[in-house]
């Protein structure tokens, strides 16, 4: 058996040190005890509000065991929504190139858009909306990772945040409720304990012509984006198959971001560079 030496392994452990200090958490709204930087409402510069009154809270069980849910029914026919306003203007600029995590668990089949915004004149903000195909409306917990990088293309100033999460749809919903909201630097190096993403493993990265993606046999979609939110690939319906053969010939040389979701509606997403 080949031995390690005690030099050797100082090493090792000083780089993942310094990898897993690389990562950066900002929690919105989580009582997860690993992450010390947190936003919080404090009803005087920052504040959670309910648009117009079209939703009422509802008692849900949290997602995880440190959780602290937001839920919520709906109280309005027509449309719903609330917001977690930053009156100053939170500085989210670390994240530019990281995710917005969060669970949800609803079991309304309508659009729920996830929005972003600025604290600016212009108030510059994202719009994300998660379909049906997004996650599964089955009263469950199902985790979502959103591409800060889409808010920044889309003109949002991450220095003055104003909107750091905010939730709308039309429709009246039954249940609709979030947990653990937090950014990450890097969503595939979270130490986020009880995460369970689908295992996925691409090459060859980067790719010229295509690549293949290793799947674990639970995968349900997987889907490609480019760096600006175009989607360039999607195919669903891949439960039980073990790899995927993507052609690339004809993309443009470039980023983009693999988002391989499960048959439980968590997601994976994994860059792809493109040559």
């Amino acid at each position: 058996m080949k031995k390690i030496s005690l030099l050797s392994l100082a090493i090792v452990l000083a780089i993942t040190t310094m990898v897993a200090q690389e990562v950066e958490y900002y929690g919105i709204w989580t009582n997860n005890p690993d992450i010390q930087n947190k936003w919080g409402v404090d009803d005087v510069n920052r504040h959670m509000y309910i648009w117009e009154s079209t939703l009422g809270e509802s008692g849900v069980p949290p997602a995880v065991s440190y959780g602290d849910p937001l839920g919520f029914t709906g109280l309005n026919p027509d449309w719903w929504g609330f917001g977690l306003w930053d009156n100053l203007g939170a500085d989210l600029s670390a994240f530019a190139d990281g995710y917005l995590v969060f669970y949800i668990r609803s079991n309304h089949t309508q659009n729920i858009e996830i929005i972003i915004s600025d604290n600016t004149a212009a108030e510059n903000e994202i719009l994300w909306a998660l379909t049906t195909a997004d996650f599964p409306r089955d009263n469950e917990w199902h985790q979502v990772a959103l591409p800060v990088s889409e808010a920044v293309a889309a003109g949002v100033d991450l220095s003055s945040m104003g909107h750091v999460f905010a939730a709308k749809g039309a429709g009246r919903p039954g249940l609709i409720a979030f947990d653990d909201i937090h950014y990450v630097s890097d969503y595939e190096s979270t130490f986020l304990p009880e995460r369970k993403l689908p295992s996925v493993s691409i090459s060859p990265n980067p790719a010229t012509n295509e690549f293949v993606i290793q799947l674990d046999g639970e995968v349900e979609r997987v889907a490609v984006f480019e760096i600006l939110g175009t989607t360039v690939y999607a195919e669903t319906g891949l439960s039980g198959v073990s790899s995927k053969r993507v052609n690339t010939s004809d993309w443009a040389k470039g980023l983009y971001l693999v988002v391989v979701t499960d048959i439980k509606g968590q997601k994976r997403i994994s860059k792809l560079s493109v040559n």
